[in-house]
C-alpha cells in the first residue's frame, strides 16, 4: 500500500493533523477519505481507479484525500490497521464506511454518495450521517463475524481436549484391567456416579475385559 507517495498527493489532500482533519471537514459535498496508519501507508493501487473517476465525473462537489489515522482523534479506531479504509464525509459527518480494495465497490460508492449529497446540496433530500465515534453496520457485522469464529474455534479445542482426555482415560483404564486378577473386588465410590446415575468409567473399563481374558462374576450394589 505504500509507496509512489507523489502520486497520491497530487490527486488527494494529505491530511496528518487534527487542524488539516477539521478544515477537510469544512468542505462541500463529498470528501472521500482514505484512512490509513503511519506503518502501512495509503492504499496507492486505487489512485488509477480514483483518477480516472473523478475525471469522468467532473464535480466540484467530490474531493479525495489521505487521511493519516495515528495524529487524528476521529480516526483513533483504524490506527495499526493494514486493511484499506475508505470514509466518505458529506457536511462535517461520516455518511459511509468502506473496508477493502475493491474497486468496482468503491467506484459504486462514490458514484451513489456523491449522488446523494447532490441531492441534500439542492434541497432534495436530508443527509442521513453517523457520528464518528459510532460504528457502522458494516464494522459492527464484521466484529459479529470475527465474534463467531472465535468461539468457533474454542468450541473445536474444547471437543479436541475432550477427545483427548477421553481418550487418556480409556488408555488408563485398560493398563488398569491388565493389572487385575482373576477375582478382584472393584468399588466404585459416589463421586464416580454421573448425572444419569451411571458410573460410565467402569462400563468402558468392563468393555475392555473380553481382551484381558477377565470376566465379571458378581456385581452388588451398596445402598
Amino acid at each position: 500500500m505504500a509507496g509512489k507517495k507523489g502520486v497520491a498527493v497530487a490527486l488527494q489532500a494529505e491530511i496528518n493533523t487534527e487542524e488539516e482533519w477539521l478544515k477537510l471537514l469544512e468542505r462541500e459535498g463529498l470528501v472521500v477519505v482514505d484512512v490509513y496508519s503511519d506503518w502501512c501507508g495509503p492504499c496507492v493501487g486505487m489512485v488509477g481507479n480514483l483518477k480516472k473517476l473523478k475525471l469522468e465525473i467532473g464535480s466540484d462537489y467530490l474531493h479525495l484525500a489521505i487521511a493519516k489515522s495515528d495524529g487524528i482523534e476521529a480516526l483513533k479506531r483504524f490506527r495499526n490497521k493494514s486493511e484499506p479504509t475508505w470514509m466518505f464525509i458529506a457536511g462535517g459527518q461520516m455518511v459511509n464506511l468502506m473496508f477493502g480494495a475493491n474497486a468496482p465497490r468503491l467506484m459504486r460508492m462514490i458514484t451513489q454518495e456523491l449522488e446523494k449529497e447532490t441531492k441534500v446540496l439542492a434541497g432534495q433530500r436530508e443527509r442521513q450521517a453517523i457520528p464518528f465515534s459510532e460504528l457502522t453496520q458494516e464494522e459492527k457485522n464484521r466484529m459479529e463475524e470475527i465474534k463467531r469464529k472465535e468461539e468457533a474455534e474454542k468450541e473445536r479445542e474444547a471437543r479436541e481436549l475432550a477427545d483427548a482426555l477421553e481418550e487418556l482415560k480409556i488408555r488408563n483404564l485398560t493398563r488398569f484391567a491388565k493389572l487385575l486378577m482373576d477375582k478382584t473386588v472393584m468399588v466404585y465410590f459416589p463421586h464416580m456416579i454421573d448425572e444419569n446415575n451411571t458410573c460410565s468409567a467402569a462400563f468402558k473399563m468392563l468393555a475392555q475385559y473380553d481382551q484381558v481374558t477377565m470376566a465379571v462374576h458378581y456385581q452388588m450394589e451398596v445402598q
